[in-house]
Parts: C-alpha cells; sequence; structure tokens
C-alpha cells in the first residue's frame, strides 16, 4: 500500500512539473517522502522541484542522496551536473558529466552539457571538439545543435546557425526546451544581419513554445492584497524580529533589469557573497500560514506573527546563507520575487539593506520578451501585453513601499550605472556598508563564473549596447506600449 501511494504522489508531483507549479509539486513530493524516507524516486523528484524553484543547493543534497542510493545510473549524475552548472560549479559539472559518459559513453545529453559547460566558460574550440564528430555524422541531438549554434554565432557564422536551427525546427520531435532556445538563437542571428522582421517573428515562435496562462486578475489581486495589508496603518502594528543582522541584502527589480550585474558588483567585495536567486524568502512566505498555525492564508495571517514567529524564520534565514557561505559579512539575494516581499523582509530582518533596480520600461519589458525566461518564474513575459501589465503592477508597488517602509532602499538607474560606473559602484558598496574596495570596479575579472542569462555578459566590463535595442523593433511593440500606458483594456484571467 506505501508504494502505491508513493507512486501516486511522485506522479502527481511531476504532473505538477510539467505544469510550472513546484511549490505544489512539493507538497506532493513531500507526501511521498513522509510514506517512503529513503526511495530514491521520492528523493529525485524533490531534486527536480528545488532545481526548479532554484534552491540549487537542496537540488545538489537530494541528487547526491539518489546517486548514493543509485550509483550506477547516468541520468542521475546528470541532473546533478546541471545544478552544479547551474551554481557556477563548473569544474563539479563538468566532473559529473563524465561520470555519466564513463557510465554510458554515448549519452548525448551528458555530451552536450559537457560542451555546454566549456562555451559558457569561453573555451569555445574545446566545445565545438565534443560535438564535432556527432555534427559531421548528422546525428546531433536538437540540444547539441543549440550549444553548437551559440559556438558558431559566437565565430560570426550567423546563415549557418539559422539554416541548422531550421532543419531541428523542422522535426516534429524536436525535444520542447531546445524548441525554445532554437528560435531564440535564429532570432539573434537575425537581428545581427539586421533582419528585424524576422528576428521578431522568431522571438514570439520562442516564447509561444513555452507559454503558459497568465492569471492577470489574480496578479492584480495579490499585488491589492500587499498594499492593504502592509498599509500605512499596518505597518507600524506589525511585529518585528528581535535578531539584528546587516548580512542580508536583497536586490529588487524586475527580471532583466541588472540584477545579475549590480550582484556581481557587490560580490567581487571580499567580504561579500552573491547568492543568487535563492529561494529561502520565497519558501518563507509560501508556507507562512502553515508554519504559525494561523487561519488566515498570506498575506492576511502576517497579523498573527508574533515576535517568536519572527525570531525563529529570521533565524532560518541567517541559517540557509551561513550554509551557502560562513565568512562573507554581506550575502546578496536577487530572487525574481523579491519585490513582492519588501514588507516581509522589513518584519525579518528591521537592518536589511534593499538595493532596487529600475530601468526604462520599454527596454526592460521587451528584454523580458526576448530573454526566454522561465514560466514558473514570470508567466507574464511571453506576450508583450501581459509584461505591460505585471510592469505596472510593479510599479505600483514599488511606490507603495516606498511609501510605507522604513528599511533603507537604494534605487538604481540601471542607465545611470552604465552611464557612469563608478561613482555608482562606489554608491552601491558604500549602501552595502562595506569599506570601498578597488576590485568592485573590475566585478567582470571577479573570476566567479556565472550561470544565467546574463552569463556572456559578465564576463566583460559593463557595456551599453542593451539601452534602447526596443527600438529597433519598436513597430511590432504597439501592444506593450499600450499596456504601459495603461491603454489594453483587456482584462482577461
Amino acid at each position: 500500500m506505501n508504494d502505491l501511494q508513493t507512486r501516486i504522489h511522485i506522479q502527481r508531483a511531476y504532473k505538477l512539473l510539467d505544469a510550472s507549479d513546484p511549490f505544489n509539486a512539493d507538497i506532493e513530493a513531500r507526501k511521498a517522502l513522509k510514506v517512503s524516507p529513503r526511495n530514491p524516486d521520492v528523493l529525485r523528484v524533490l531534486g527536480s522541484i528545488a532545481a526548479m524553484k532554484n534552491d540549487l543547493a537542496e537540488a545538489a543534497s537530494y541528487f547526491k542522496k539518489t546517486i548514493a542510493l543509485r550509483p550506477r545510473e547516468p541520468i542521475l549524475q546528470w541532473e546533478l551536473a546541471r545544478v552544479r552548472s547551474s551554481q557556477g560549479q563548473l569544474d563539479e559539472a563538468i566532473a559529473c558529466y563524465e561520470k555519466a559518459l564513463k557510465l554510458s559513453p554515448g549519452f548525448h545529453r551528458a555530451i552536450t552539457g559537457k560542451a555546454q559547460v566549456l562555451e559558457v566558460r569561453g573555451e569555445y574550440d574545446e566545445a565545438r571538439a565534443v560535438l564535432q564528430p556527432f555534427i559531421d555524422e548528422g546525428t546531433e541531438s536538437s540540444g547539441m545543435a543549440v550549444v553548437y549554434i551559440r559556438i558558431e554565432q559566437h565565430d560570426g557564422e550567423y546563415e549557418a546557425g539559422i539554416e541548422r536551427a531550421a532543419r531541428h525546427l523542422a522535426d516534429p520531435e524536436v525535444d520542447p526546451v531546445a524548441k525554445v532556445h532554437l528560435y531564440r538563437l535564429q532570432a539573434r542571428a537575425y537581428e545581427r544581419l539586421g533582419r528585424y522582421d524576422a528576428a521578431f517573428a522568431a522571438y514570439e515562435q520562442s516564447n509561444q513554445s513555452m507559454a503558459v496562462p497568465f492569471r492577470r486578475k489574480e496578479y492584480r489581486e495579490r499585488i491589492d492584497a500587499l498594499i492593504a495589508t502592509f498599509s500605512a496603518q499596518n505597518m507600524p502594528q506589525l511585529k518585528r524580529s528581535r535578531i539584528r543582522s546587516e548580512r542580508p541584502i536583497f536586490i529588487a527589480c524586475m527580471p532583466r533589469s541588472g540584477s545579475t550585474l549590480v550582484e556581481q558588483i557587490v560580490q567581487s567585495h571580499p567580504k561579500a557573497y552573491g547568492a543568487g536567486e535563492i529561494t529561502t524568502l520565497e519558501r518563507i512566505v509560501a508556507t507562512l500560514q502553515e508554519s504559525i498555525e494561523s487561519f488566515q492564508t498570506y498575506p492576511a495571517c502576517v497579523a498573527d506573527l508574533t515576535e517568536t514567529h519572527l525570531d525563529r524564520l529570521a533565524k532560518s534565514y541567517l541559517d540557509a546563507l551561513r550554509r551557502l557561505d560562513r565568512t562573507a559579512t554581506r550575502v546578496t539575494n536577487k530572487n525574481l520575487g523579491n519585490y513582492q516581499q519588501l514588507a516581509m523582509i522589513e518584519l525579518l530582518f528591521p537592518e536589511a539593506r534593499v538595493i532596487h533596480i529600475h530601468r526604462d520600461p520599454m527596454d526592460n519589458c521587451f528584454s523580458c520578451f526576448i530573454a526566454a525566461l522561465s514560466p514558473a518564474q514570470a508567466p507574464f513575459t511571453a506576450d508583450l501585453a501581459q509584461m505591460g501589465f505585471a510592469y505596472r503592477e510593479y510599479q505600483r508597488l514599488m511606490e507603495h513601499w516606498h511609501e510605507v517602509l522604513s528599511i533603507p532602499i537604494l534605487d538604481v538607474s540601471y542607465e545611470a550605472l552604465v552611464a557612469e560606473p563608478e561613482p555608482w559602484i562606489r554608491k552601491i558598496i558604500d549602501f552595502c556598508g562595506l569599506e570601498w574596495d578597488d576590485r568592485c570596479l573590475h566585478f567582470h575579472e571577479s573570476g566567479r563564473d556565472v550561470i544565467t542569462l546574463s552569463y556572456d555578459q559578465v564576463r566583460r566590463p559593463i557595456y551599453k549596447t542593451a539601452i534602447k535595442r526596443y527600438e529597433k523593433y519598436d513597430e511590432f511593440l504597439g501592444p506593450l506600449r499600450a499596456a504601459l500606458a495603461g491603454q489594453d483594456a483587456a482584462d482577461a484571467t
């Protein structure tokens, strides 16, 4: 009976993962964990869930436990390698891919993964050599094609990449994830060739390939609830944690606003650590009602918070930071949902600092549209009108936070940072309460690996090519412009 229950919960968890719902998948998987705590299938799905939530340390822990129980399965080494790659632990990622290939020499996904890590490192010739035998034989997978096209684009071989992508996209059984990236790579090549109409069409196809429903009514209601709960009248009445720590630094912004750039600047300081898009705070908020045994859902349940509750939750966050790094005096968190949690941050850490990055709305929204962001994290980015709506709601919430919060918030204009880096970098480091260090001006030389959508950018000094990029596509951006102006009448669910 226990085996049957376990299988049912695992199947439900995977179904929810396929629907980009990692939090409910986690609930199902933990039901299975209670029944079968050492079942490798349970541990594996928990690893996959943690990876989707970007809780990479937890994902690695689950995959390592799974491998200990099933050491001969190459797919598990591949899954751990992907997590190590996302953590920026590229040597460990290569080692895991090579272990997978030792167990299964023709394992395409491990070959692809190894080539991708080499490409991320900028070792283009080595990456090409890994893939070349399959390219020559015409047996490359669609995932291999994605990495190979990136190498071709680095070498200026745009037409060849467009043709290669088209061949794989013509296959009705093309891998869905690869499909998204193949369209995006086509778009980038068309853009480099000045064919903006073809580029925009390819970006649209990339987004359509991974679009999930965005319930804008629910999104607006969530913002309304945050504003009503954390109002100017209510904030003074809410309890605060008694734990005093300046260690947490929160970066808050919309996606594609420069959070990776700012985190790189801060973590180039020898006393700082960049934790990336950790989900610890997100999980605290998601489980708050249950954690404090409130009859109210979040955010209303914050009225039931006691100092003891807040002390415990703040300690759990600091413990998570300590597991990531024990020595840094400042640790950044650039989770994409941070802008919604600033009031909770004040309740948990009255001495915390928030760096809020804002960017030209048209540039920001268009950058999201073309970035192939995870639907689980940003479901509104696949449609220009929805993107504009979400941006307006973000602006509305940030205006409210500036009115009611007492924690320090440093507003950083992406455009100003790019135009005059040094004064802004000095201002950011000073705001974090750190002494000046010249290494912060040379953050791109820090030697720390970064694996995000921006990985090819943080290896370079600050660049200005992203400013006003949307203007090349202006004729296609009417729906976005209308949405940002509040002129889109749709109120779809």
